[in-house]
């Protein structure tokens, strides 16, 4: 690749590290200066009040230059940020009104255009040295937020400006010190959200090799916590992440394979949507089958695969589709619940055997789903998948996953 832009503040200064934290849409570019300082309340220097700055992703032509209404001196804002078309987030981990490093999170609306309407969120249950706002991440309209302080993370609807739940470690147990570093970074696409621990340990003490979760954005149920393999103690695994359709990339930037702290980096798949009607009936092997969605949530890009696992050996399912959700137990004496609701989609003609370990793959078309007529999926919607299989002289069905196409 070649270099296309370079981009700087109009009115930079010395000692204003512009650049800390990037994040762009297709449109809009956004770049965090955490040491920007200007006059904040009585305050003439405001030092390390911090700035960000929003340019044209495409020219590079900056269009603003924002900052909080309300900042304070070392508060850090623009320490990390957060775009996508509607809507900027900045972080602020040590804003407050005094130098307890509470943190505050400014979110930008920028559907209207200039000036962007500014709102400042804080979680339900601020806490002095909580750092809220120390990492921001954007799904849609949805905000993950970390507060690596109190490892806690938060996410928000920011249509509402609502807290719609909050997350603690899921390892932070006594006998392991308690402080896995959880919320250390956050990353967002789709209906996943993922967040680093980059202190995580199974046992205590001192400084554990890191890990990451995986979250269902909707009901914020975790899907999974996922180590390195080769994981050692002060790797900081999951100091940083970012996500692609399913594809995560995670930073440790203490590996040691190429000498102390060297660094390296991962890269995991993870399932896409988020589950429902789970558990499914148990089969005749007692165990309920189940289905997971892989490739990306881009409509457009048509890299979309179903994985189920019956559980039964050497039996024969296909896959089913629909952009409604309904419950309809044993439907035509199955022994399972039907989980979609009108407009199925069958995909009969891609109908598979599991052979001996009884898992399928189906690669999904998404420009020509199976509905009467067919349809392609697009932006924007929101389909249901799951699985039909025989049983012996019976049949059944797995859970269901719904993924909401972008």
């Amino acid at each position: 690749g070649s270099q296309t832009l370079k981009l700087t503040a109009s009115d930079g200064a010395f000692g204003d590290n512009f650049g800390i934290a990037v994040d762009m849409s297709n449109t809009l570019t956004i770049v965090g200066a955490s040491y920007e300082s200007h006059p904040v309340g009585g305050d003439s220097v405001g030092a390390q009040a911090g700035a960000a700055y929003i340019f044209d992703t495409v020219t590079g032509v900056e269009v603003a230059k924002i900052q909080a209404e309300d900042g304070f001196h070392d508060s850090f804002y623009g320490d990390d940020v957060a775009i996508n078309n509607d809507w900027a987030l900045v972080g602020a981990f040590r804003d407050s009104p005094v130098d307890i490093a509470q943190g505050a999170v400014y979110v930008y609306d920028l559907t209207n255009g200039l000036p962007y309407q500014e709102t400042k969120i804080i979680p339900s249950d601020h806490e002095n040295e909580g750092r809220f706002g120390s990492e921001v991440a954007l799904s849609g309209d949805y905000a993950i937020i970390a507060a690596e302080g109190s490892n806690k993370v938060y996410v928000f609807d920011l249509t509402t400006g609502l807290e719609l739940y909050q997350l603690s470690s899921p390892t932070d147990l006594p006998h392991t010190g308690g402080d896995s570093s959880y919320g250390s970074a956050v990353a967002a696409e789709g209906d996943t959200f993922v967040v680093g621990a980059s202190n995580h340990r199974h046992f205590c003490c001192g400084t554990g090799p890191g890990a990451f979760y995986v979250h269902d954005l909707t009901t914020g149920q975790l899907k999974g916590e996922l180590t390195a393999s080769d994981g050692a103690a002060q790797d900081r695994f999951g100091e940083a992440l970012a996500i692609t359709g399913n594809q995560v990339l995670v930073g440790a930037s203490g590996d040691d394979d190429n000498g102390s702290s060297s660094g390296s980096a991962y890269t995991f798949e993870v399932a896409l949507g988020h589950t429902y009607c789970s558990p499914a009936e148990d089969n005749s092997n007692n165990f309920p089958a189940t289905i997971e969605a892989y490739g990306s949530t881009i409509a457009a890009w048509n890299y979309f695969e179903l994985r189920a696992n019956m559980w039964v050996s050497y039996e024969t399912g296909y896959i089913m589709a629909s952009m409604n959700q309904d419950f309809i137990p044993f439907p035509g004496g199955s022994e399972g619940n039907l989980c979609l609701g009108s407009g199925k989609a069958r995909f009969t003609s891609q109908a598979m055997n599991g052979g001996l370990d009884g898992k399928i793959t189906v690669v999904i078309d998404l420009t020509n789903i199976p509905t009467n007529p067919a349809q392609p999926v697009l932006a924007g919607q929101n389909w249901n998948w799951q699985l039909w299989y025989r049983d012996g002289t019976e049949s059944n069905f797995s859970d269901a996953v719904s993924v909401n196409f972008n």
